[in-house]
């Protein structure tokens, strides 16, 4: 289980591609623990919040970003094999809560985690201790 609190915001002025133009606080909440100790299966689950404030910049948004306060979420499950770890994730987000128009965001994402320095008595960064 774990809380904490993001902070970003455009520093300087850099280019409008690389920058939405607003200064983005977001409180989260995690809690993960495992599903099956026979398949290794881990479930985890954040709930959070994400709230915009206007940075003296040019609003930049994406096509599939929201333009307002929002609440968001994520649910999903990871797996470690001997070489890999894989995980699905399912993230959510809306400013239905938060804020006076009502959009949402969706999204499934697969990932597959491939360690560069793998850990364990032979690997190289154990070498490196």
């Amino acid at each position: 289980m774990s809380t904490g609190l993001n902070f970003t915001s455009p520093v300087s002025r850099p280019p409008i591609t690389l920058t939405d133009g607003h200064r983005h606080t977001d409180p989260y909440f995690s809690y993960s623990r495992p599903l099956d100790p026979k398949t290794r299966l881990i479930g985890f689950v954040t709930v959070g919040a994400d709230f915009l404030s206007r940075s003296g910049m040019p609003s930049n948004f994406g096509t599939n970003q929201l333009h307002s306060n929002s609440e968001n979420f994520s649910v999903g499950v990871s797996r470690p094999w001997k070489k890999f770890s894989g995980s699905l994730t399912f993230n959510g987000a809306s400013t239905a809560l938060l804020s006076k128009s009502t959009r949402q965001v969706f999204s499934l994402n697969p990932q597959v985690f491939i360690p560069l320095f793998p850990t364990g008595s032979n690997s190289p960064a154990s070498r490196w201790r």
